[in-house]
């Protein structure tokens, strides 16, 4: 059988912007399954980290791979298809409010509109258990 890639490999990653070092020298390798927590001040780069993970922010050193495929050099709408990140600091769009549930399904598309993509009812149902396992049902 094939094996799955690595979830999750950052070689020396820094991100500089405006002159400013957000990130330093950052290695972390994950595999498939395994889960993790970041945890920090505020300021010390975990907002950034996610965004290097994500593809939202390519590493100015460095390389980043996801799922086997390096960061800023492969299609990354299709890679953060299969990330599922939902992250509450993202702006929704101009005032219009979203349920708790469409946020917790936009993690199956990388994007919070779903008027693109529609969520079968086998994600609906794992949404709704999602929102019901942390008590928000």
């Amino acid at each position: 059988a094939m094996s799955s890639p690595t979830a999750l490999e950052l070689q020396r990653v820094g991100v500089t912007i405006h002159h400013r070092s957000l990130l330093q020298d950052i290695s972390w390798r994950m595999e498939t399954g395994q889960v993790a927590a970041l945890l920090g001040p505020n300021g010390a780069g975990k907002t950034t980290l996610l965004r290097v993970i994500t593809g939202y922010q390519f590493p100015t050193t460095g390389t980043a791979h996801l799922l086997g495929e390096e960061i800023g050099k492969t299609d990354m709408d299709a890679l953060r298809r299969q990330v599922g990140l939902v992250d509450p600091s993202i702006p929704y769009f101009d005032g219009q409010r979203l349920c708790a549930l469409d946020v917790v399904l936009s993690g199956f598309f990388g994007h919070l509109c779903l008027d693109f993509d529609h969520p079968s009812p086998q994600q609906r149902e794992r949404g709704i258990q999602t929102l019901d396992d942390v008590g928000l049902g």
